[in-house]
């Protein structure tokens, strides 16, 4: 598992994603934790890759929903 992290990426917030966190905060209504992730994804063009559904009603970026298979 620890090995996972450390291939972890970071990024900084630009003015770029902090312009588009404030519109999709805005608009969609999001936490703003919720709106600099997806403004993230959407800067950097990634998709977003969540369990969390609130990121499945937002237009601008292409989102994956995570679901772990029940045993």
């Amino acid at each position: 598992m620890l090995n996972f992290f450390e291939d972890i990426n970071t990024f900084p917030i630009s003015s770029d994603i902090k312009s588009k966190a404030v519109f999709l905060k805005r608009f969609y209504n999001l936490k703003t934790v919720d709106s600099i992730i997806a403004a993230t994804a959407r800067s950097l063009n990634f998709p977003l890759v969540s369990a969390d559904k609130v990121f499945s009603r937002i237009e601008e970026i292409k989102f994956v929903l995570f679901q772990v298979a029940s045993v």
